[in-house]
């Protein structure tokens, strides 16, 4: 089933705001994709950064805003599919590094106070 305007620009923009926060990070960390092409830039992450699996959902991120950008029908399913996996990736790329770290710092202080 052909979506709305709405998931068209849903997609395109979602595929956006994800090659963004994947640039961003690859910058972060110093790295140079071969290609600028966000399936390299994708690749490039190390696992340790984006597990194998939220690359996958990277990558249909990618598809999908692929097929907005390119005149191709796109579902509201579809449309749903990017904005979710684009907020779960940046919580990845962006939210869980920082979180983890305010964690063990917590955990450190809390095993430094212990006598």
């Amino acid at each position: 089933m052909q979506g709305t305007c709405f998931d068209v620009a849903a997609a395109v923009v979602g595929r956006r705001a994800l090659q963004r926060a994947v640039r961003e990070r690859l910058a972060q960390l110093k790295i140079n994709p071969k290609k600028d092409r966000l399936i390299d830039e994708i690749d490039a992450l190390p696992d340790t950064v984006l597990s194998p699996d939220w690359k996958e959902a990277a990558h249909e991120v990618r598809h999908i805003g692929n097929d907005g950008a390119h005149a191709e029908p796109v579902s509201s399913d579809e449309a749903q599919d990017v904005l979710k996996y684009t907020a779960d990736v940046s919580e990845q790329l962006y939210v869980l590094p920082h979180s983890l770290a305010a964690s063990k710092s917590r955990r450190a202080a809390k095993a430094g106070s212990t006598p």
